[in-house]
């Protein structure tokens, strides 16, 4: 389930006719998805792309979309424990049983 689209399309003053136009979604599904429908990998990529969010913020597994340069990211990373490391670990493995699960849902 897509927790934020509604949330990340809305903090950017987009209708979901607007966004419609945007992604070529209809505009009911936009609805339905916002509604918790469940969407392919291929659209949340769209909606990612479209909404210039990560699909970490869309899924609810990221508190924010925080946008970093590579230098940035290097930076934070010199500086995580191990604990943090686990942590992050952790959720990466998340996402990716989520993508698998979805990738799996749409190929049956």
């Amino acid at each position: 389930m897509i927790l934020r689209l509604k949330e990340a399309r809305k903090s950017r003053n987009i209708t979901q006719k607007e966004l419609s136009r945007l992604t070529n979604i209809a505009q009911d599904q936009i609805s339905r998805y916002e509604n918790g429908q469940d969407m392919t990998s291929n659209n949340l990529k769209i909606f990612c792309k479209a909404l210039d969010v990560s699909a970490d913020y869309l899924l609810g597994l990221i508190d924010e979309d925080i946008k970093l340069t590579k230098k940035e990211t290097l930076n934070l990373a010199k500086n995580l424990d191990n604990e943090q490391i686990k942590e992050i670990s952790e959720t990466l493995q998340k996402s990716a049983n989520y993508f698998q699960e979805l990738i799996k849902q749409n190929t049956e």
